[in-house]
């Protein structure tokens, strides 16, 4: 079984154009972010919430504390953000969704080592101002797009959708709509995540 960490209104930035890249994140012990999910058609029902802490920094990888109420389990990611997981063989794999520097019209593919993916595709937008409860960020928007097959029954197909707006001040995604859809193009599920507070230096 493998495992995975996964890890408003919205107005484009005057001058974006010429803004600098976007790095890659450095993180430090103690890096905070709480973040809430909610149901993309009522967004008032908050679906989950977690709370990420950094513990430690090792071997290339992001060590978190991951609370969600009473329960707490440790995640990781690499370095550089982008999720890891851990193989039938037990070995490390990184999915480099995150190629950084991140610049208005950049478009990459990543490999998804995953049965039900069948491609991923990735657009970098332009930098916006995005409004979540843990305040207002600039924050680049990064749009990825892919197809999804059922591998069960009679093999249906489509498309997802994830769009993510990623705060260099944040060190995260501070907002983020994911949508999949039917075969017949209908959406399927609808998931909004935000943050609602952040405390990285």
């Amino acid at each position: 079984m493998k495992r995975t960490l996964l890890f408003l209104f919205a107005l484009p930035l005057s001058g974006a154009c010429g803004a600098e890249p976007v790095t890659a994140p450095v993180f430090r012990p103690g890096d905070n972010w709480v973040l809430r999910t909610l149901d993309g058609y009522k967004q008032d029902k908050e679906l989950s919430r977690e709370a990420l802490t950094v513990k430690s920094i090792r071997n290339g990888l992001v060590i978190y504390e991951i609370r969600s109420g009473d329960t707490i389990r440790q995640g990781a990611s690499s370095i550089d953000y982008n999720p890891v997981s851990v193989d039938a063989q037990h070995h490390l794999q990184v999915r480099k969704h995150w190629q950084w520097p991140l610049e208005p019209g950049k478009r990459y593919d990543y490999p998804v080592d995953d049965a039900n993916i069948t491609r991923a595709s990735v657009e970098v937008g332009q930098m916006e101002k995005i409004t979540t409860p843990a305040g207002r960020f600039d924050a680049i928007k990064v749009t990825t797009e892919g197809g999804w097959r059922n591998n069960s029954g009679r093999g249906a197909t489509g498309r997802w959708v994830k769009t993510e707006w990623y705060a260099p001040a944040a060190k995260w995604v501070v907002r983020s709509e994911y949508r999949d859809y039917s075969s017949k193009g209908d959406i399927a599920n609808w998931i909004v995540t935000e943050a609602v507070s952040v405390s990285a230096d």
